[in-house]
This record gives C-alpha cells, sequence and structure tokens, in this order.
C-alpha cells in the first residue's frame, strides 16, 4: 500500500459523470466531478510564489497536458489550508465549510469560471468568483474576494505589513477585485471596520505612528466603523508582481494623505468640501464671528460630532497692520464722538460715524491735532487742504489714527478673545470642552497673507487599547511655533506629533 506524501487535495469521496477511460492514451475524460469534504493545502513560499501552482492548475478543467480531462468541479463541504511563509513564524489559516464550482465555457481555449463560497478564520464567511483564461491568464485573469465578519487579528501580519503596526482589535467587512487585461492590473476594493485598535509595539519598538492613528481618528465614527476604498494606481504586469504589497502600498498611502490633510477631509465630511476650515477670519479689531466664520465654525463643530477622537486646538492670532489700524481708528473716533458730545441718545459712541462737517467735531480734531500731532504733518495736511473743509478734517483724522499708538496687549487681547469666542461657539454646538483648548502663544499673521486671523490645528483624543489610558501622543506645542523657522508647522498645516 503506497502512502501519499505531501498531497495537494484529499477528498473523502470523488464521484464523477461521463467518465470516459482511454488506456491506450492514458487518459480519464469526466463531465463532472464531485469532491466531497476535501481538503485543499496551498503554500505560499519566502518569495511569494503558491506551491504547488503547477500541479493545482492541472486538476482544474480543461487544463492543457493533465492525464484527467475534466469539464467541471463541483466543491462540497471542503477546507483549504494556507501557509504563508513570507512570515516568521508562518501564517497558518484553516478555512472551513467551503462548496461550490469550477467548471469550463464551451469551446476552443474558454474561459474558466470559479464560484465557491463558505467560511474563514474565527466566525467569518468568505464568497470568491473569478474568470480566467488558462492559455494566457496574465492577459485576462479576474478575481473578486468577499470577507465577511473577518476578525483581523487572524490575518495580523497582512496587517502590519501594510501599516507597519499590528492589531489588538478589528472586524473586516470587504470586496477586493483583482483584473489583469492586457497585461495591466487594476485592484479596486471597498472596505468596513469595525472597532479597529492597533496593537502598542514593545518597550524596544518606535511607538505607533502618529499619522497613522491621525488618519484612523479622521475616518472612524463615532460607531466605531470605517469605510474607505484605497485608490490603487494601475500599472503593468511586472514578473515580480505581488497583490499584497502593491494594495499595502496603496493603503500606506492614503493613509498619509488623510493625515495631510485634516481639515480637508473634516470639511468633506461636514458636506462643505470647499471651506478652508484651517483658519477663521475676522473683520479687522473686532472679535465678532461673521457670517463665514460662523458657517466655518458649524462645519467645524458637526464633523468634530462624528469624529469623537479628535481634539482642535485655536491659536489666537492678529494681524499686526490692519488690526493695528482698526483699533487706532476705534480709539481716536471714540475719543473725538465723546469730547464733541456728538453721540445721540441711546446710541453708544463706538458705534457713531464721525460727521466732517460738524462744528463741534472740527473743534475737538483741531484741539487733538495741536496736542498730538507733529508740526510738519499738520504743515502738510494744510498745505493740500487750504479751505480747511471736509477734506481737510478727514486727512487729520486719518492722521490722528496713523499716529495712535496700540499697545500689544491690546492686540493680544483682541486675538484671545477671537478665540474665546471660537471654543464658545464650539461648545454651543456640543462640543465637549476637554476636546478644545486654546493654545498660549499668540500668532501674529504676516501682511497681505488672507488666511484670517486665528489659526487652528488638530491633535488625538484616544486611548491605549491595551490599558485604556491616554495615548502619550499629541501634537507639536503650538506655544513653540516659530513661523520663521518653521514654516512647516505654520497653523493650518499638519502638526507633526512627539
Amino acid at each position: 500500500m503506497l502512502t501519499p506524501v505531501n498531497s495537494l487535495l484529499v477528498a473523502s469521496r470523488v464521484a464523477g459523470s461521463g467518465i470516459v477511460a482511454e488506456t491506450s492514451a492514458e487518459s480519464v475524460s469526466v463531465g463532472t466531478m464531485r469532491l466531497d469534504t476535501p481538503r485543499l493545502r496551498l503554500t505560499r513560499d519566502a518569495a511569494g510564489e503558491l506551491v504547488p501552482l503547477r500541479e493545482l492548475r492541472s486538476l482544474l478543467p480543461g487544463a492543457a497536458g493533465s492525464p484527467v480531462d475534466v469539464a467541471g468541479i463541483e466543491w462540497s463541504g471542503g477546507t483549504v489550508d494556507f501557509t504563508d511563509s513570507r512570515f516568521s513564524p508562518p501564517l497558518r489559516i484553516e478555512s472551513p465549510d467551503w462548496h461550490g464550482s469550477i467548471s469550463k465555457r464551451a469551446g476552443d481555449d474558454a474561459l474558466i469560471d470559479l464560484s465557491l463560497s463558505g467560511g474563514t478564520v474565527g466566525a467569518g464567511a468568505a464568497e470568491i468568483t473569478a474568470e480566467w483564461l488558462p492559455s494566457a491568464p496574465r492577459q485576462l485573469t479576474r478575481v473578486a474576494l468577499r470577507v465577511r465578519d473577518l476578525p483581523l487579528v487572524e490575518i495580523a501580519p497582512y496587517v502590519q505589513a501594510a501599516v507597519g503596526h499590528s492589531v489588538a482589535a478589528g472586524v473586516l467587512d470587504g470586496t477586493f477585485r483583482l483584473s489583469l487585461d492586457q497585461g495591466r492590473v487594476a485592484i479596486d476594493n471597498q472596505m468596513s471596520i469595525k472597532e479597529l485598535q492597533l496593537r502598542q509595539a514593545a518597550a524596544d519598538e518606535p511607538g505607533l505612528d502618529s499619522a497613522l492613528q491621525l488618519a484612523i481618528a479622521l475616518l472612524q465614527d463615532k460607531a466605531g466603523h470605517i469605510d474607505i476604498n484605497v485608490p490603487v494606481p494601475q500599472q503593468r504586469l511586472a514578473p515580480d508582481f505581488d497583490p499584497f504589497a502593491v494594495f499595502g502600498d496603496a493603503l500606506a498611502a492614503y493613509a498619509r494623505a488623510i493625515a495631510e490633510t485634516p481639515f480637508q477631509q473634516l470639511a468633506k465630511l461636514a458636506g462643505q468640501p470647499q471651506l478652508s476650515l484651517d483658519h477663521l477670519a475676522f473683520p479687522a479689531g473686532s472679535a465678532e464671528v461673521s457670517a463665514d466664520t460662523a458657517k466655518k465654525i458649524s462645519a467645524l463643530g458637526a464633523a468634530l460630532a462624528m469624529r469623537p477622537q479628535l481634539g482642535l486646538t485655536v491659536l489666537p492670532g492678529y494681524d499686526p497692520a490692519t488690526d493695528r489700524e482698526a483699533l487706532a481708528r476705534q480709539k481716536i473716533r471714540l475719543h473725538v464722538i465723546l469730547a464733541a458730545s456728538a453721540a445721540p441718545p441711546g446710541q453708544a459712541a463706538g458705534e457713531q460715524s464721525i460727521d466732517f462737517d460738524d462744528g463741534r467735531v472740527r473743534s475737538v480734531l483741531d484741539e487733538f491735532a495741536q496736542s498730538r500731532l507733529p508740526a510738519n504733518r499738520l504743515a502738510r495736511i494744510s498745505n493740500r487742504h487750504p479751505d480747511r473743509n471736509t477734506a481737510h478734517y478727514r486727512a487729520v483724522f486719518e492722521a490722528l489714527v496713523d499716529n495712535e499708538v496700540v499697545d500689544d496687549s491690546a492686540l493680544q487681547r483682541l486675538a484671545r478673545y477671537r478665540a474665546q469666542t471660537i471654543i464658545d461657539e464650539l461648545k454651543h454646538a456640543g462640543i465637549d470642552s476637554e476636546r478644545i483648548r486654546q493654545a498660549e502663544r499668540i500668532w501674529t499673521v504676516e501682511p497681505d497673507a488672507g488666511r484670517g486671523a486665528i489659526g487652528l490645528s488638530v491633535w488625538l483624543v484616544s486611548f491605549d487599547p491595551t490599558d485604556n489610558e491616554r495615548i502619550g501622543l499629541r501634537e507639536a506645542d503650538p506655544d513653540t511655533i516659530d513661523k520663521a523657522s518653521r514654516p512647516d508647522q505654520r497653523p493650518g498645516k499638519l502638526n507633526r506629533f512627539g
């Protein structure tokens, strides 16, 4: 009795229909072969090749050179044992209870169709459909894999190869499609991941990649679900093509792109992709919220409510030129109106415009000009406007504004008022106060920057899955930002984590 060694396929029962044996040609022709409770053993070697792929192909319907000609195979209650030797230790997966068929389409050199479904590790399930041209698989092969409730810890080596970290928890539902058409490769996918938790590195290993964590926080909703479609560039089929490596590289690039554009992602999440949420503008010299800023704050609040792992830092800011001029203008206008007693009853002096034709206003401006303006400045005004008309007094007012000193403390106070206004609005929108903080340092905006007076950055409010304590990762301290020497850490750009 011979005992099979390194058996590829073992079945408890084989049944066939339309079997024809031709002993002279040493061949067997089978219409349909049924395999009951078979066990298929596949191995992927260290080079990424499926072993023994050649022997497996010889069992498929219509395989060239095979002594058995099979038109179709029915697979019932089978098990697939898969070992991937690229990893150390090797990854072993046993998938039970597979059913389906492999059949050859009519005609010479016809396509092979495959449809199998069964269980995966844990309580998961999977389905594979495929078609390919046996004589030229590089010219035409299409494979679709669908998985449901697949525990990611069971395929942790693949996760670690793709994102650089292993997983502590998570369940995957997904569809993956591979297409080879005339030597070009296309990979499509749609994934839904539930309750993903990355595993903290050991003490002698690097910590969790903060950009990856930020990407997860930007993608994971309140229920702990992540729904993504990773764009994979099409490419020519190379001899060393590895779909696992190609998809892993695309996934890593996708995560980096998400992490580097947090406010674009939040704007899309809020349904306002056209908004630039990383900066907020205020009227010159004012902490009042404009309509545009109110719209942005509303979008930020909506997005943050949907992404509970994110926090927001508000960086107080002012424009040294426009805000100084606006505060000086407010100050001079107030002094003139109060000195002239020109504010009507019931109207605040700060809201009253100046009537340069009013005699009392002109008298006050003359007095202020004599005591506050240099003689040469007054002379230039008189030379330009010798008639002392409205234009003359308007010029005097502008000269007083230019000459007025505005302390830095007033500008810094304005910046903090603005930041607190944003924080108060977000709290009013329902965002927990622990998720919003105001930076200590004041951010000054360069002239003509056109980006508004308030900068924003995001930080992580996530937890270490191993001990449920706050992760020791946070954004680069905004109080140390030096925009002249560190332009990569300007507000509005992703702050690197340390």
